[in-house]
Parts: structure tokens; C-alpha cells; sequence
């Protein structure tokens, strides 16, 4: 016999129909219509399905989403279904001992009404809406969660309705061996946790100068081992300071500025340095000059005659301007003379009593700054 409602309903379907996936499996076509009359949810919907496709329970992807297929009306006329689908707006980790399985979920806090009827849910008290299935079995009184920045504990779990299990749970306290941030309860219990430190080795204790660079010492650890993890180099400030891929910091410009660095995986954890940048100091002139004072007028200061002797005196100057200097001195050949009456500045060269003479080198060292100031050749005049 002909079925008006069939017809119509085939029509309904190919004209206004979705393509949905049921628990990632099978296809269906399906219609949708709003949950409550007049008004929209993005939470409810009412889902017209041909009869026997589609069961409490059961999973269904559209919309980009997954849709948990809740209560039903009875079949209409044999043709459809009308069920109630809820959107699983949450992803619950559930940790079995070590292997987490992820468990689509929707959520009721405060109140909730699953065919009519309306709960009130205590203080701190949520109900999970999952599909019973083979993980969703696994789950037992008192195992913990975390969801919504909350860690919950599983006091009570039904199935009074086929295909569903709703889980009632209570907020409960974070442990130590908690995943907080990726929502894995008891995870560092069964998994070795990172525990990665950053340290800077380099010690700046006084301004890097205009285009010098500095090669950064790092060193990273992980629970106490020492270990080679990719870094990232960043510089509070690219207009002093820039740094590249293997640490090293160049100085573009003058001020102080931060350069931090931390492990790529996990920005947190990191070590940074204070550098300070300065112009490059100016360049001071300094020069020197050695007068001698021979001891007879007939002499001269760089010939010295056997058994006499010249005083010699250093001179020095920066940018222009004498100053007072600090000298040490000595002779390549203490065969040909000696030093005597050394002051700060002068010092007096005596030639020995000598038949063959010869040429020594007198070497002055400015104390202030460690370098050899002057050097000055005198020849010894033997018999």
C-alpha cells in the first residue's frame, strides 16, 4: 500500500537532509530541527532519522562536530525516529593506569534535564554524558579527571538508560603527579616528567662596546642530566642586542637589554641575561720619549765608553699632555753593563770594564699598562 508519510518524509530527507557519520563508522541522512519551538540552541537539536539506522547512544558527526544521540520518541508510523542529540562539547582524558583514552563528553552542572525532567546537582557536583562503550566500561568509583580547570572524582556511574552512561562526579583536589595543563590526572605517575633548568654560564660584569659579539655558554639540564634540547634566543630589545639561532648576541646599539633564553618545547622554562652596551671608548694617544745624560759632553747617549756611564730618563705622554709614568727596566747583556739609581722614570747605564764592546738593548716597560714603552740601543765602547 502506498505510504503518504513515507513519501514525505523521503522527500523531506533528499531535500532538506543532512549526511551524517554514526560512531565513525556507517553514513545516514538525517533531518535536524530546532529543540525548543521559536527559539535556537546550539546545544539541543531534535533529529529525524528512518527507523532502525540510527540508536541511543550512538555518535554522530556533522557539522563539524559530534552529536550524542540522547532520548527518543516512539517510532512515527513506522516511517521515522525523533531523537534528542546533544552537543559533546568536551574531551575528558580518563587515566588507566597509564594508557589515557579520551572520552567525548557532555556536561550538566547545576541543573540538568535529559527528557523532561529537571535535576538540581548540588555544589560542586557535575554529570558526565558519555556512550556506553568498551573504554567507557573501564571507568569505576573514585577514578579522578581534570576538566574545566577542576580536578572531579567519579562517585557514582548509571546506565539506566540503554546506549548511555551518565557519570556523576564531585570536585575533588590536584595531586603533584597531575597534568594540569593538559588535563591528565595522575600522568607524571606513569610517565617520566620533564624537569628541564636553563642556566647561562656567561658572566658579563662589565658594557660589551659597539659591534663586539658575545658567544652564549648554555647549559640545559633534565632532572638533573645534562641533555641537548632545541633552544630559542630571543632580545627584549633588536635595536641593541640582536642574537641568532646559536646564541650569538651582537651589539647593534647602546643600552641595556635582556636576552632570554628557553627551551622550545616549553617557554617557561628559561634563563636570561643582563647585557649593557656602551660606545666605544675613545682611543687614548700615548707616546714616549728617552732622553740620556752621558757623563762626560764629549759622549753621546747611545755610545757608551768602557767604565763610564749615562743616565737615562723616560718621558711620557698622552694625547700631547706629559704625564707621570711608572717604568721598570732591564738590558739583554749584563756582560757589557749594569743599572743603577732606578727611579720610577730614569735609570742610570753603566759600561763595564770591557776590552771588546758591543751593542745592548735597553728595554723600558710601562707598569701602567704592562706594555714596552721604549727600547733603546747603546753601544758599549771596549779598550
Amino acid at each position: 500500500m502506498y505510504n503518504v508519510l513515507q513519501y514525505q518524509f523521503n522527500n523531506s530527507l533528499e531535500r532538506y537532509g543532512y549526511n551524517v557519520k554514526v560512531n565513525a563508522i556507517t553514513d545516514a541522512r538525517v533531518i535536524f530541527k530546532e529543540y525548543e519551538e521559536g527559539a535556537s540552541t546550539t546545544d539541543y537539536k531534535y533529529m529525524l532519522v528512518a527507523n532502525g539506522l540510527i540508536n541511543q547512544g550512538d555518535i554522530i558527526e556533522v557539522f563539524n562536530e559530534n552529536w550524542f544521540v540522547l532520548g527518543k520518541n516512539v517510532s512515527i508510523n513506522d516511517v521515522y525516529t525523533k531523537f534528542v542529540i546533544r552537543r559533546l562539547k568536551f574531551n575528558i582524558n580518563f587515566n588507566f593506569a597509564g594508557e589515557v583514552i579520551v572520552v567525548p563528553s557532555a556536561i550538566d552542572e547545576g541543573t540538568y534535564r535529559l527528557t523532561g525532567d529537571t535535576i538540581v546537582l548540588q555544589d560542586g557536583r557535575i554529570v558526565l554524558f558519555i556512550q556506553e562503550n568498551k573504554q567507557s566500561r573501564r571507568i569505576t568509583v573514585e577514578q579522578r579527571f581534570i576538566i574545566m580547570g577542576n580536578a572531579w572524582k567519579v562517585i557514582q556511574k548509571t546506565n539506566t538508560e540503554k546506549g548511555i552512561y551518565k557519570i556523576y562526579a564531585d570536585i575533588d583536589t590536584f595531586s603533584h603527579v597531575d597534568d594540569r595543563e593538559n588535563e591528565i590526572v595522575d600522568r607524571w605517575k606513569y610517565e617520566s616528567k620533564n624537569n628541564y633548568i636553563v642556566k647561562i654560564n656567561n658572566t658579563v660584569l662589565s658594557p660589551l662596546t659597539l659591534s663586539s659579539t658575545l658567544q652564549l655558554d648554555v647549559t640545559v639540564t633534565n632532572n638533573g642530566e645534562i641533555v641537548e634540547v632545541p633552544l630559542t634566543y630571543t632580545s627584549s630589545d633588536a635595536s641593541i642586542l640582536t642574537v641568532d639561532a646559536g646564541g650569538l648576541v651582537t651589539c647593534v646599539g647602546v643600552g641595556t637589554t635582556n636576552i632570554t633564553v628557553a627551551v622550545t618545547e616549553d617557554l617557561t622554562v628559561m634563563d636570561t641575561i643582563v647585557i649593557v652596551v656602551e660606545e666605544e671608548p675613545p682611543v687614548e694617544s700615548i707616546t714616549y720619549t728617552i732622553i740620556g745624560q752621558p757623563q762626560y759632553q764629549s759622549s753621546t747617549d747611545d755610545k757608551i765608553f768602557t767604565k763610564e756611564w749615562c743616565k737615562y730618563a723616560i718621558h711620557k705622554f698622552v694625547d700631547g699632555v706629559e704625564v707621570e709614568g711608572n717604568f721598570t727596566f732591564e738590558i739583554d747583556n749584563t756582560k757589557l753593563a749594569t743599572l743603577s739609581e732606578i727611579t720610577n722614570n730614569s735609570v742610570k747605564v753603566t759600561a763595564k770594564d770591557v776590552v771588546k764592546g758591543g751593542d745592548i738593548k735597553l728595554v723600558v716597560t710601562d707598569t701602567d699598562t704592562g706594555q714596552v714603552a721604549i727600547e733603546k740601543t747603546i753601544t758599549i765602547k771596549g779598550w
